[in-house]
């Protein structure tokens, strides 16, 4: 995984090459560090712009895969800057400080953050995997996906 010289924080020494999840599918790096999944089950590929990790306990999945599917809540990946502000995270040049990445559920009509938890750019075992890709505007689209857990790490 090349390392994006603008990236503040969490900078690994050991590169991931690819990980793989308890449902089966396998991600791997390119030289970029954008992420392709392959899910082996039905053998396709999908490259997102960004791939995060979070830690989510099994009631925390269950309430986010539910935001995700609500017309009232949104799920982001967002940057906390220095005034406290945040930015919304659409791709992994994006990021400036990755200490500061956060997985966040809003509230839509009060813009108010209903739940919050550390985002990484590193997968550990028992993370999971979430996935965004930039809004489409023109089409209206704001492709994501809550994938499963971590299970194996590929150096």
């Amino acid at each position: 995984m090349a390392e994006n010289s603008s990236e503040v924080g969490e900078i690994k020494n050991i590169p991931v090459k690819s990980f793989e999840t308890e449902r089966g599918s396998i991600y791997t790096y390119d030289d970029e560090g954008k992420v392709t999944r392959c899910k082996t089950i039905k053998d396709e590929l999908h490259k997102k712009d960004l791939t995060v990790f979070v830690k989510l306990d099994p009631k925390d999945y269950i309430r986010v895969s539910g935001a995700i599917e609500s017309d009232d809540l949104g799920v982001y990946v967002v940057e906390i800057g220095d005034n406290g502000k945040a930015d919304y995270i659409y791709s992994r040049e994006d990021v400036k400080n990755v200490d500061k990445l956060r997985f966040v559920v809003i509230n839509i009509h009060q813009n108010e953050c209903v739940f919050s938890r550390k985002a990484s750019l590193t997968p550990e075992i028992g993370d999971v995997v979430y996935e965004v890709d930039k809004p489409d505007k023109e089409k209206g689209t704001f492709m994501r996906h809550l994938g499963h857990r971590v299970t194996k790490i590929n150096y």
